[in-house]
């Protein structure tokens, strides 16, 4: 099993609304790219789809904060990554695909991916999806927390055998909520493994959709996350 691991994230693609996108950027910067960084393993390719009308401050920020970790990718809609990530799983030489979805203002922890290759080389299945259920819930002032535990959370993963003809499938060929349970392992931790941030132009995540207390962030808890 020679598995290539790749990171997709949406970053705007079919918003064109400048001042959100600026936004969104800010956020980006703040938490989604130190998480990046501070991964314990580095072997993987992170996409980060820009629609091609976005300006180009956008384009211009991302090649300054490359680092070799971001590739800015032009995309008018998420089965734009498909044909790429598969010719390029080709080129290389691998026989599995593993791709993971990442919002452009959420984050991971630092050992997320080191632990999830672990996982898929322990189960030993081709097909499978992943879902680390246990997560945080971060105000973007920082100043609160809540723990939470989802099911089929919006940072699922797919792994795929690379087909011999065609595109992938990739993790977004079904809702998060709605992926094949019986080709799921869901894996519970006692420490947070994905942070989504709560902000006023996110109307999915709202820190009091559920009953959980809010609370302040632990001593090193945020700076599992690179923060």
């Amino acid at each position: 099993m020679k598995i290539k691991h790749y990171i997709l994230t949406r970053f705007n693609m079919g918003c064109n609304d400048e001042q959100w996108i600026l936004h969104r950027l800010a956020l980006w910067l703040r938490y989604t790219l130190p998480s990046m960084r501070a991964q314990t393993v580095k072997d993987w390719t992170w996409l980060n789809g820009i629609s091609p009308w976005s300006p180009k401050i956008i384009f211009e920020t991302m090649a300054h904060r490359n680092e070799d970790i971001v590739d800015v990718f032009e995309a008018r809609t998420i089965r734009d990554f498909l044909p790429w990530v598969t010719d390029d799983a080709r080129r290389k030489g691998a026989t599995h695909v593993l791709c993971s979805r990442l919002d452009s203002d959420d984050a991971l922890a630092a050992d997320y991916i080191e632990r999830t290759l672990a996982e898929v080389v322990k189960d030993g299945r081709d097909e499978l999806w992943i879902d680390w259920m246990n997560g945080l819930w971060l105000s973007d002032d920082r100043q609160t927390v809540k723990p939470h535990r989802n099911a089929n959370s919006p940072f699922v993963q797919r792994l795929e055998l690379v087909p011999e003809t065609g595109d992938i499938r990739g993790p977004y060929e079904f809702k998060h909520k709605q992926i094949p349970e019986a080709d799921t392992i869901h894996l519970t931790t006692r420490e947070p493994m994905w942070l989504a941030v709560c902000h006023g132009r996110n109307s999915s995540n709202d820190m009091t959709r559920y009953p959980a207390p809010e609370r302040e962030p632990l001593e090193g808890e945020l700076s599992r996350f690179g923060l």
